[in-house]
């Protein structure tokens, strides 16, 4: 079985819920966007003394719209979303069972207890999130990265270009590096956490024999010696990501100053109002919060491959094990015919 035959059949049958989870996830990014440049041309308005209320009324029922839709298309994306995933996931472990359960008879010659219950309950949790974490910020960042260019681009295409270098440290540089720096850490807690599923695994079904040889003691010490060892990697793991999110908000303040420069510019060659400068300002951080989360994305990758890897170890050779069962069943029919009286043979 190929791999990728644990995504493509989903995404072909949920292809329309997939696609509104997108839209819905870019018109979030759009209506909070919205809200921060509404809110900065209302301040900056609001501090002239207009020569009557109505003058801002239009932006405070701007501020009062967005904020209210942004809200509402969140939730509603997230309830798709999960909806969706869920669905997935329920298809995927059913899936599981329908090839597990036939080899029921030979899973102990295949696989350890340990690495069946990883699979059922960690692995399948791990691909859910490719959808949820990798694909579809990813799409979505593309989208706004795209959205943001092209309306940078309407009033100064220098600056958007510079704009556009922004967003590709965001969005490819920093989570490429992310990705160079964390995949060996990021696969050995995956595989290490599958040996503690092993290790605590075999533990309880053989508690007895722990027990009658009077080892105890030495399991728990080398299982939380283990667990130290996975917390180290993990510690080592959450260090950079601090790194990372410090780099991507560095990068975010170079941009808001970028912007309030270039609205400085713009202003004094009279091509915008000076309202605008606090709205363009503002506008960049819920953009920013589309590019940010794509590295954590990116770096995640190893720990899918190891899960794909997994389940595709399931699903080698399909045949073998029904070769095994039928030339079973045979020789066990032979030994039965060989023990049958000679009248019963007839």
């Amino acid at each position: 079985m190929r791999r990728e035959g644990w995504f493509a059949p989903y995404v072909s049958s949920y292809f329309w819920r997939f696609l509104a989870i997108v839209l819905l996830g870019a018109l979030t990014i759009f209506s909070a966007s919205s809200l921060m440049y509404t809110s900065g041309f209302l301040i900056s308005k609001a501090s002239i003394p207009p020569e009557n209320i109505l003058m801002i009324y239009v932006p405070i029922v701007g501020v009062r719209a967005f904020g209210t839709s942004r809200a509402v298309i969140h939730y509603v994306e997230r309830l798709v979303g999960h909806d969706t995933i869920l669905r997935i996931l329920s298809q995927m472990r059913q899936r599981l069972y329908r090839i597990l359960e036939p080899q029921a008879l030979f899973l102990s010659s295949r696989f350890r207890t340990g690495d069946i219950l990883g699979m059922l309950a960690d692995d399948i949790e791990y691909l859910q999130n490719v959808y949820l974490r990798t694909v579809f910020p990813a799409v979505i960042s593309l989208i706004i990265y795209a959205a943001a260019v092209i309306a940078i681009g309407m009033f100064d295409v220098r600056f958007a270009v510079l704009v556009g270098l922004y967003i590709l440290v965001l969005v490819a540089v920093l989570p490429l590096i992310s990705l160079l720096l964390t995949q060996k850490r990021q696969r050995e807690v995956k595989q290490a956490r599958n040996r503690l599923y092993q290790k605590l695994t075999d533990a309880v079904l053989g508690m007895s024999d722990w027990m009658i040889s009077g080892r105890q003691g030495q399991f728990v010490d080398t299982y939380e010696a283990d667990e130290q060892a996975v917390a180290r990697t993990d510690a080592a793991l959450r260090r950079w990501a601090r790194i990372r999110m410090f780099l991507g908000q560095s990068v975010v303040g170079l941009g808001v100053v970028s912007m309030i420069w270039w609205a400085g510019g713009e202003f004094a060659q009279g091509a915008i109002p000076g309202t605008l400068i606090a709205a363009f300002a503002l506008v960049v951080f819920p953009v920013a919060d589309a590019f940010l989360p794509v590295s954590e994305a990116i770096e995640k990758i190893p720990q899918y491959r190891n899960s794909l890897e997994r389940l595709a170890g399931v699903e080698e050779r399909p045949g073998g094990w029904r070769r095994v069962m039928r030339q079973t069943v045979a020789i066990q029919g032979t030994a039965i015919g060989i023990h049958l009286p000679l009248e019963a043979r007839t």
